[in-house]
């Protein structure tokens, strides 16, 4: 069993420049850490990222690798689409067929040894390719052109606010708004735990499923607060509530049923007023 130890964090965006000319491809932002949350700057990183249809477990329509070089915060810059091509043709993905899930794996030596950080599902971030091709094809005919509105008076000028804040060195960007009032948006769905929404704003379960071999441990704080602990059985669950303007440290880990009791698997993860910010795997 590989004992690495990633923190990712990720941020998945669509530019596009107009409506008739959309890019094949999204943004793939990264910060790579090691077991002790240092940043690994300046390092190579071999990447590969899988988009699955239906499921995590789906069928794969598209996959590719990359060999990013970390900069010097540890952050790595791609765009999805554009890597090398193990399989399926991105340009040729149904936007409209999904859901989609992207599913990313990683070797920090630079190799193709790849190690699976976690699956997330796509929203609506790619959703803006299939906009270019949705519906009818054949433009209807123009209207009539409107009569132009009057001016509105020049209002006046407001006063000047105050200087914000220095900013920080390297900047993060939130990924994922995962407390959507919809259930079943898994952030994680692993053999050994899952997380997702149970369809109510601001609420997370926690749940390990019934076929996994062991219980799980599960801890978390709000917004710096006593830690809340609780060993979970396999097929019960845990709901952490109040999340939606609240920041959250969740960690979870799996516990051998038998012989001196070591850890199987760990994991944590980190949110802001309901965003996702990112998650370290430990397996």
């Amino acid at each position: 069993m590989k004992r690495n130890l990633l923190s990712l964090l990720i941020a998945m965006t669509v530019a596009i420049s107009s409506f008739a000319q959309s890019p094949e491809a999204f943004k793939y932002q990264s910060v790579v850490r090691d077991a002790s949350q240092n940043v690994i700057p300046n390092q190579a990183i071999g990447l590969r990222l899988t988009i699955n249809q239906t499921t995590p477990t789906g069928t794969t329509v598209y996959q590719e690798t990359f060999a990013p070089t970390s900069n010097a915060y540890g952050l790595i810059n791609l765009e999805i689409g554009t890597g090398t091509v193990v399989s399926g043709v991105f340009a040729s993905i149904d936007w409209s067929a999904g859901p989609y899930y992207v599913e990313t794996a990683m070797d920090v030596t630079g190799g193709t040894t790849y190690v699976v950080m976690g699956t997330s599902q796509l929203l609506s971030v790619p959703y803006a390719l299939y906009s270019k091709t949705s519906g009818s094809s054949t433009p209807g005919p123009a209207g009539p052109t409107g009569p132009a509105g009057p001016t509105g008076a020049t209002g006046a000028t407001g006063p000047q606010g105050p200087q914000g804040p220095a900013g920080s060195s390297a900047t993060t960007t939130e990924y994922k708004k995962l407390f959507m009032a919809t259930a079943n948006n898994f952030m994680v769905n692993l053999p050994w735990i899952q997380i997702y929404t149970n369809g109510v704003n601001g609420e997370l379960v926690v749940e390990v499923p019934s076929t996994a071999s062991a219980s799980a441990r599960v801890s978390y704080s709000k917004d710096n607060g006593v830690p809340v602990a609780s060993t979970v059985a396999a097929g019960t669950s845990v709901t952490i509530t109040g999340l939606t303007a609240a920041r959250l440290e969740l960690t979870c880990g799996e516990y051998s049923n038998t012989g001196p009791g070591g850890v199987l698997n760990w994991m944590g993860i980190g949110m802001v007023n309901g965003w996702i910010m990112g998650h370290v795997l430990y397996e």
